[in-house]
């Protein structure tokens, strides 16, 4: 199962991205049906207020599993997270480095 959910038949979103269609799949120029169903799914479980995208981590330098599982989880709904995280002294880049 995906961090987002399974689609309902037993795939997820990935695996059926990579799956090979009989009809060409979202992404076959020719196959306008597949696309106009993939983008409507999307769309429809897409955030609509920026606060979904957020992900609090608490070590910078060292996120838990649970904390890169949901940035990965927004990554694959939105292809993008917003993270924060508290200031860790007055060394700026220490706080990147890991």
């Amino acid at each position: 199962m995906s961090a987002i959910g399974p689609t309902g038949n037993g795939t997820n979103e990935s695996q059926l991205a990579r799956a090979p269609s009989p009809r060409g799949g979202p992404f076959a120029l020719d196959d306008g049906d597949s696309y106009a169903a993939w983008r409507d799914h999307k769309l429809s479980r897409y955030p609509t207020d920026a606060s979904a995208l957020a992900v609090e981590i608490a070590d910078l330098g060292h996120p838990t599993a649970s904390e890169h599982a949901a940035i990965l989880a927004r990554c694959r709904l939105a292809n993008m997270a917003v993270y924060a995280s508290p200031r860790l002294g007055r060394d700026p880049v220490g706080a990147r480095v890991a």
